[in-house]
């Protein structure tokens, strides 16, 4: 049960660290994104979208893999 446990603490750092560091990727892609959208779309929305697909994308790795990179075909 202990075993489990760490394993998952250790899952859980992990994925904040992958979040952590692709922050900025993430604001990054949501004023570009932005600057393709209607006017009325506000940067606050685009980027909150951003930061849920990096979540999404940082749930989704395996901590087995050796890199950081939240790109699945590296």
């Amino acid at each position: 049960m202990r075993v489990a446990v760490i394993q998952k603490s250790s899952e859980l750092k992990f994925r904040h660290s992958l979040i952590e560091g692709h922050l900025k990727l993430a604001r990054q892609a949501a004023w570009w994104a932005k600057s393709r959208l209607p006017f009325w779309i506000e940067f606050d929305d685009v980027h909150q979208a951003a930061l849920l697909g990096l979540v999404e994308a940082a749930s989704r790795s395996r901590t087995d893999r050796k890199s950081t990179r939240l790109n699945s075909s590296h």
